[in-house]
């Protein structure tokens, strides 16, 4: 007898599957630039989307083993935001914001007669400043949904209702087929 899927499984297993393939697109058209390829966070977040797509198509199929691993991932999920968003990120947000400032300056220097720059100049300076000080902000907010967002998984993956879905979905071998045959 087939067990029939709850509409909170299906949701969360086409939620995964579409989340694995805009994870995977994301990094292929990362790779278009050649140092992203040997960037360990890329194979990483290529890896992790990769298993979110086989995630998703497998909680569909009701295999217990992608109950786990959707809790497993999203496990990894909290750590990795956690990490990134509160460490990585902002080092990185920094590099990005000089690199993106001085490109400015040069194109107002390049671009603006002498008698605006100094104004244009202290344009992108209250932006940077404003920009710095919105980032915590938006890298806590961005960490919070996140969390929240991995929790409801897996209080979800782990609510008995949800697990006896999951239960002799493998193989007959599980539900007691041929257990005696060795």
């Amino acid at each position: 007898m087939d067990k029939e899927r709850s509409m909170g499984v299906t949701v969360f297993g086409w939620l995964f599957i579409i989340g694995g393939i805009l994870g995977i697109l994301g990094k292929i058209s990362a790779a278009m630039r050649a140092s992203a390829m040997l960037d360990v966070k890329y194979i990483l977040a290529f890896v992790i989307s990769a298993l979110c797509l086989t995630c998703g198509i497998y909680l569909l199929k009701l295999r217990p083993w992608a109950k786990q691993l959707a809790i497993v991932l999203a496990g990894i999920n909290t750590i990795y935001a956690l990490i990134i968003f509160n460490g990585l990120a902002k080092t990185d947000y920094s590099k990005m914001m000089d690199y993106a400032s001085k490109k400015q300056e040069q194109m107002v220097q390049e671009q603006y007669k002498p008698e605006y720059q100094k104004k244009a100049l202290e344009a992108i300076e209250r932006q940077k400043q404003i920009t710095e000080k919105a980032m915590p902000i938006l890298f806590a907010i961005v960490t919070g949904i996140t969390i929240g967002w991995n929790i409801i998984i897996i209080f979800f993956f782990t609510r008995p209702k949800v697990k006896e879905q999951f239960t002799g979905a493998e193989s007959p071998q599980r539900s007691g087929g041929d257990q005696g045959a060795v």
